[in-house]
C-alpha cells in the first residue's frame, strides 16, 4: 500500500499550481465563505466511482459521478457532474490522501464545488467543510449530517471571517454550522438548503 503524506502532495501541487489554488483549503471557514467561494452549490447523489489516470498526471485519481438533483448555487443544466479526488486503486496499489473523504456509491448529500474549470488539491470548498451527508430516517424525512455522522443541528450566518482564524484542515464543519451527536436533532434537508439559498441570495443581492 503506498499512502501519501498530506504535506508531501502539497509540496508536489506547489511545483505545478499557482500559490493562490491553495489559500482558503487550510483554513476553518464561516459557512458564508463556503457557500461564497463554490462556484457550484448542489444536493445529489453518487451513482459512479472510477479510478484514472488523467492525461496530464502521473498519478491515479478517484472520478466520482454525481446525479444532481437540486443546484442550490450556480449555472449548471446537466443531471449528472464528474469530480475528480487524488488518491485511488491502480493494479495492487492504493493511494490515499490523510483527511480526503471520498463519497462513495450510493451517498446522498450537499457538495460545495470550489471550481468547475480548475483543479485544486481537495475538489470541494475547505474539505470536509464543503459537503453535508444526507439520510434518510427511519419514518422517510432526509435529514443533514456531517462528514463524522454528528448531527447538522443549526446554521448560523456569520458573514466574513474574523481576523485571527487558526487554520484547521481536519475541520469538520464550517463556523456557523452547529452539531449534535443526537441524531434526532438533525435538521431537515429542506431547511438546511433554505439556510443556503439565503446566504446565496445575500450574495448574490436579491
Amino acid at each position: 500500500m503506498v499512502k501519501i503524506k498530506l504535506t508531501h502532495l502539497i509540496y508536489l501541487y506547489f511545483l505545478f499550481f499557482p500559490i493562490t489554488a491553495y489559500s482558503s483549503m487550510y483554513e476553518n471557514l464561516t459557512i458564508d465563505e463556503v457557500v461564497n467561494e463554490s462556484e457550484l452549490v448542489f444536493e445529489g447523489k453518487v451513482v459512479n466511482l472510477e479510478y484514472k489516470t488523467p492525461s496530464d498526471r502521473n498519478r491515479v485519481y478517484t472520478f466520482v459521478t454525481f446525479e444532481i438533483n437540486d443546484v442550490i448555487k450556480g449555472k449548471y443544466v446537466d443531471k449528472t457532474i464528474e469530480i475528480r479526488y487524488p488518491g485511488g486503486i491502480k493494479g495492487d496499489q492504493v493511494t490515499s490522501v490523510t483527511d480526503m473523504v471520498i463519497p462513495q456509491v450510493g451517498e446522498e448529500g450537499i457538495y460545495f464545488i470550489k471550481s468547475l474549470t480548475k483543479h485544486y488539491i481537495h475538489p470541494l470548498t475547505g474539505w470536509a467543510q464543503g459537503q453535508m451527508n444526507i439520510v434518510t430516517d427511519k419514518v422517510g424525512k432526509k435529514r443533514v449530517f456531517s462528514v463524522s455522522g454528528e448531527s447538522i443541528s443549526h446554521v448560523n450566518r456569520l458573514g466574513p471571517k474574523r481576523k485571527g482564524v487558526e487554520q484547521n484542515l481536519s475541520a469538520d464543519v464550517a463556523s456557523g454550522i452547529q452539531t449534535s451527536k443526537q441524531k434526532d436533532q438533525a435538521m431537515l434537508l429542506d431547511e438546511v438548503k433554505s439556510q443556503l439559498k439565503q446566504i446565496v441570495d445575500m450574495e448574490e443581492g436579491k
